[in-house]
């Protein structure tokens, strides 16, 4: 192997462990650093079981990440993300979802979101309808959104983050009227 080729390899997997890195911390909010992000990063699939190496990696990934205005260290160990971190957050959950869903098989069945949230909550109502529409949702009818892949995991966590568990369900629905122009703009067929 080439120079270059070992140099794109230990470049693209520094990316993985910075990328789980900021993936991890932004799913918990703020993190007891290192070891809760060595267990965190292990469940996700995202490193080796070896903690030692972990470790220095980790260490040094925070350091530049701290360096670029992603995170800042905080007392006794805990490091959390800045505003600018939390929006690459946003932008790598975004990338991991459409990622899954172009991998997936559509199993015939259409995931639909219905909510309805009060005028008085109008912030989160838009909120939502920006998130689903990142997440790539399409908008049947107002408060109607559908999407052909599993989705339950998130619209959970998107519930439980906004506060509207309540006001929004989440359905699976097995047949469709009319659904031609929908697998279309999913690109389903």
């Amino acid at each position: 192997m080439g120079k270059l080729e070992s140099e794109l390899r230990l470049e693209k997997k520094h990316g993985y462990v910075r990328d789980g890195f900021l993936l991890a911390l932004g799913m918990s909010g703020v993190i007891l650093f290192p070891a809760v992000a060595l267990a965190t990063m292990q469940i996700v699939g995202i490193v080796n079981r070896d903690k030692y190496k972990f470790n220095y990696q980790i260490k040094t990934v925070a350091s530049r990440l701290a360096n670029r205005g992603l995170v800042r260290f905080k007392k006794k160990g805990f490091i959390e993300l800045t505003e600018t971190g939390q929006r690459e957050f946003r932008r790598l959950e975004q990338e991991a979802i459409l990622r899954a869903s172009v991998r997936r098989r559509w199993d015939k069945k259409w995931r639909m979101v219905i909510f309805d949230i009060p005028e008085r909550y109008r912030k989160t109502r838009d909120k939502l309808r920006v998130t689903l529409q990142s997440y790539g949702f399409r908008q049947l009818q107002a408060s109607v959104w559908i999407f052909p892949y599993d989705c339950e995991d998130i619209i959970t966590l998107l519930k439980a983050d906004l506060g509207v568990a309540g006001s929004v369900l989440y359905t699976i629905v097995e047949k469709l009227e009319n659904d031609s122009r929908l697998k279309q703009e999913f690109g389903l067929q």
